[in-house]
């Protein structure tokens, strides 16, 4: 099984490409709110290690409030996202 790292890598990998959805969405059912938040920011970090610029993410309320100020992209909450998160990226 893969370890965060390695799904961090897989979904900018998955951002990276101008064939994925934008919004990216992800669904964190299953996980506890600390490994969803902690997964979140390492995305967030392996995007700009890779150059993929990140225009936003809206986040589910309570993964919201742990990332708020963690994050260096805007983020909001979005009250119908339950668990999950939607990234969005800028247009090429």
């Amino acid at each position: 099984m893969a370890g965060q790292k390695e799904t961090a890598i897989g979904i900018a990998t998955a951002l990276a490409s101008e064939h994925s959805p934008n919004p990216f969405p992800l669904s964190f059912r299953g996980q506890s709110l600390q490994e969803a938040a902690d997964l979140v920011q390492l995305v967030v970090a392996e995007c700009g290690d890779a150059g993929i610029k990140l225009a936003r993410l809206e986040l589910d309320p309570e993964l919201f409030e742990v990332l708020e100020q963690r994050l260096i992209v805007p983020v909001r909450p979005d009250y119908r996202l339950q668990g999950s998160v939607r990234i969005f990226r800028f247009s090429a």
